[in-house]
């Protein structure tokens, strides 16, 4: 658009204008100071005299944007209700523990509140069997958490993984470890328990998900990896098409 144009547009309307190079300066009429107030608000009242419909359309330029990262709400959700509709109970504990609920190589805090909030917790079981421990009215019952642990990295911040751990109290090692398998099936992982040492790996092709463990008294725990979980999973079962020469079965 012209520049004299341009002054001409914003003259009509009553604004003052001055030009110097390629400057607008413009003084805003009073009746417009409310709807008028950054440079863009002057560009827009000169394209709708001018007429939109006299600008050229052109398809904007530029690389694609980055696509969003892969959320996994729906996916967390989901394992939260199958967990929740096998009778398992939620529960939030803290993410600082003492000494005795971590290895040597956990992350210490320099400022703790106090010796049970010490170090960055590496595994949500004890923080479970803690919360077990301490219901005293019910003898049966299945708790689970879902939050992050805490790896220790040499000279770097620890990596954050998110786990999902749970307790039985008062289940056979069948009905325990029957929580897991539903829930796996759910997930459609084809999932292989095998025994390694005094607990029981659970994997899926040579990828490790998680274990399954024996504590005293008439409990058992498990922890699994939500990453191995969220990318082994499947949403749908895999097609199997029928077979061509069906059975002939007579009696």
């Amino acid at each position: 658009i012209e520049k004299a144009q341009i002054k001409t547009i914003l003259e009509n309307l009553g604004f003052k204008v001055s030009l110097a190079g390629s400057t607008y300066t413009t003084a805003v009429p009073s009746w417009r100071k409310e709807d008028v107030q950054i440079p863009e608000d002057i560009i827009e009242e000169v394209a709708r005299i001018y007429g939109y419909h006299n600008l050229p359309s052109e398809i904007m330029v530029g690389a694609l944007p980055k696509q969003m990262g892969i959320h996994t709400f729906e996916f967390e959700t989901k394992v939260k209700n199958t967990l929740k509709g096998l009778g398992a109970i939620e529960v939030y504990t803290l993410s600082l523990v003492p000494k005795s609920f971590v290895g040597k190589d956990a992350l210490r805090v320099k400022n703790p509140l106090g010796s049970d909030t010490e170090y960055l917790r590496t595994s949500l079981v004890p923080s479970l069997i803690e919360a077990a421990n301490n219901n005293k009215r019910e003898s049966k019952f299945s708790l689970f958490e879902m939050s992050n642990v805490y790896l220790p990295k040499q000279n770097e911040l620890p990596e954050e993984s998110l786990h999902l751990a749970g307790i039985t109290k008062g289940y056979s090692y069948r009905e325990a470890k029957g929580f897991v398998e539903a829930l796996l099936d759910s997930l459609k992982i084809q999932a292989e328990f095998e025994i390694k040492g005094d607990s029981i790996e659970v994997s899926h092709r040579n990828t490790v998900i998680g274990f399954i463990e024996k504590l005293p008294g008439a409990s058992y725990a498990y922890e699994l990896s939500m990453e191995a979980l969220f990318y082994n999973h499947k949403e749908y079962d895999s097609y199997q098409a029928p077979s061509k020469y069906p059975a002939q079965v007579e009696d």
